[in-house]
């Protein structure tokens, strides 16, 4: 049952895609880095692969392109780079294998609102920790142009019966 709670809560969050219709003025463009700590301070980017096809398909239609993977392990400690061409907020979240939603970034209220986010500039989240349970997991970075609230991502995991969860992470700037 978590399995397919999971697959289908990602499925819902797939969604959250812009179509490929839109223009690509409309958007900014955001780059993810994920990058394993190999000692401490240390981190080394993780390569991303095409996902492996999995069965037959009988109904032929036209679906979005599948999302860049990467592999990583129960413990392993990630650093996430997010890159974006304009100024403005980020937000970093992820939807897990049980479906519940995880704030990386920014941090949970009481702390401050943080900084906006500088064009060309890279916004570290560390002391991102993987924990179980093991599975599919969707890494997403959202721009705004202004901050981002906690209730926010809550009206729309509760639109799509996700869980809410804060991160245990305690990421930096």
């Amino acid at each position: 049952m978590g399995e397919l709670r999971g697959d289908l809560v990602r499925v819902l969050v797939d969604t959250l895609i812009p179509p490929a219709t839109e223009t690509a003025t409309a958007h900014p463009d955001l780059r993810l880095v994920v990058s394993r700590e190999v000692a401490p301070g240390d981190y080394r980017p993780l390569p991303k692969s095409q996902p492996r096809r999995v069965g037959l398909k009988r109904d032929m239609k036209k679906v979005p392109k599948a999302p860049e993977q990467i592999q990583l392990k129960t413990g392993d400690r990630v650093r996430v780079e997010v890159v974006t061409d304009r100024d403005g907020y980020v937000t970093v979240f992820n939807v897990g294998p049980s479906g519940n939603l995880n704030l990386l970034y920014p941090d949970e209220p009481p702390a401050p609102q943080p900084p906006p986010v500088r064009a060309g500039r890279p916004l570290h989240v560390l002391d991102v920790e993987l924990t179980p349970p093991a599975g599919r997991e969707r890494l997403f970075a959202v721009w705004s142009r202004r901050p981002l609230r906690l209730d926010q991502l809550e009206t729309l995991a509760h639109e799509s019966k996700a869980k809410v969860s804060p991160s245990t992470a305690r990421p930096a700037t």
